[in-house]
């Protein structure tokens, strides 16, 4: 979590010895431009995203942004002998995330005849060891992609100023930019309800009723969060095994056991879908660089624990591993019961604490708290707790993934934060 490949947005600026050599086209995500014997270069770059239009997903999108600027030595009548950072800006999706200015002046730089690290990395240039103590450990902002639409494009564009000093004295602006990569917002969602009962029956009105708003709710608050919702409001098992191969998100209101949950339309063989099955009409997302299912909630009887030890996958190595699915989470429940009124309420309350800016483990409390499911099989009064599994504590559902320490850091009840950037505070 604290290595630089892990961070969100970590803008990382290097200065350092080079040769300049033949130019040629920049590759995608760089931009470089040659003034003189110096070559500055600025690079903007997403985890597993290698080209324009491949895929983003969940509340945690992490982007590495990079400046360098390199002296060579040379045979200028009047080279660049210095180089410092001055302003950088970052939008995405044409908001402003970073406009930071960096004020310190040449004069103020540091000089040292053998270069060495300064606190928050090594950032020296020039034969003569120059540091620049405003090129320093940078903010890291990171994004949900449920900011935008489902299937659109977001533009993320890096501009970097950068000031140089001749060694005649004389100075310059020079700016490097504007690169932009455009990565594709994609939330999507498979759900689906049943329309039978336990035995296989037809569902009387209340039930038809009950289940309808639950579905609704559920439909509502996601689509409020940029998910396209999925046709498959009545499908069968085949139906169901084959879309959820191309969502990000699953959403069952149907019949469970410890090893099961049905389809839409029946119960028993044809009907019933393992945790296995569902594990393998998902599919391999990571050698595919396809993004991973952020979220599994199933309002079904008795789908934890054993749910959760199968679903495992969602947040597991080595999808944490790139620092994209550690805000994976399944939720469902350890107890029966039956159709009533209070699931669909149980659900709009879950998901107004998520809208609220609420961490998993607050929304689901405070909904089992406050908007509980009677237990169909327990005491008289006593309720059906919905429970999550996962990155239970941190997990989002609309707004952006923050680490405990930010968190913490929070002066929001219950850690509310409800905002769809994160950027660290800046000190120029």
């Amino acid at each position: 979590m604290g290595s630089k490949t892990l961070r969100y947005f970590a803008l990382v600026w290097m200065l350092s010895l080079f040769s300049i050599g033949s130019s040629q086209a920049d590759p995608w995500g760089t931009k470089t431009k040659t003034v003189g014997n110096a070559l500055f270069k600025i690079t903007l770059a997403i985890p597993r995203v290698t080209a324009d239009n491949h895929k983003i997903s969940g509340t945690r999108v992490p982007v590495t942004c990079t400046g360098t600027a390199q002296v060579a030595s040379g045979s200028d009548e009047n080279p660049v002998g210095q180089v410092r950072l001055k302003h950088v800006t970052l939008t995405i999706g044409g908001n402003l995330v970073l406009d930071d200015l960096y004020t310190v002046s040449f004069a103020d730089l540091q000089i040292s005849d053998q270069p060495a690290p300064v606190e928050g990395g090594a950032n020296e240039q020039g034969g003569s060891g120059s540091f620049f103590p405003d090129v320093r450990d940078p903010r890291d902002p990171f994004f949900a992609s449920t900011k935008f639409p489902h299937n659109t494009v977001v533009p993320i564009v890096l501009t970097v100023t950068f000031r140089a000093k001749r060694q005649g004295g004389q100075e310059e602006d020079v700016v490097v930019g504007p690169l932009t990569i455009s990565p594709k917002a994609y939330n999507r969602v498979t759900m689906w309800r049943t329309y039978v009962t336990v035995a296989g029956g037809s569902l009387n009105a209340d039930q038809e009723a009950w289940t309808a708003a639950s579905y609704d709710q559920a439909k509502g608050w996601h689509e409020d969060a940029n998910y396209a919702v999925s046709a498959t409001t009545s499908a069968t098992k085949s139906q169901l095994l084959t879309d959820f191969s191309l969502s990000t998100g699953l959403f069952g209101i149907t019949h469970g056991s410890a090893t099961d949950v049905t389809d839409s339309t029946g119960v028993g063989a044809g009907h019933s879908m393992t945790w296995s099955e569902i594990e393998t009409g998902i599919g391999d997302r990571y050698s595919v660089l396809f993004p991973p299912v952020s979220h599994a909630f199933m309002y079904a009887c008795q789908t934890i624990p054993n749910m959760a030890a199968a679903f495992f996958w969602l947040w597991r190595e080595p999808l944490a591993s790139t620092g994209d699915a550690i805000d994976s989470a399944s939720y469902g429940f350890n107890k029966s019961y039956g159709f009533c009124i209070e699931e669909h309420l149980h659900i709009d309350y879950l998901f107004n604490k998520y809208d609220q800016g609420h961490v998993a483990y607050w929304a689901v409390k405070l909904a089992n708290d406050n908007a509980g499911i009677p237990e169909l099989l327990g005491p008289r009064g006593s309720k059906a707790p919905l429970i999550v599994e996962g990155d239970s504590s941190l997990a989002t559902f609309k707004h952006v993934y923050l680490s405990l320490a930010v968190r913490e850091a929070l002066t929001a009840p219950y850690y509310e934060y409800a905002n769809w950037k994160w950027v660290a505070p800046y000190t120029p």
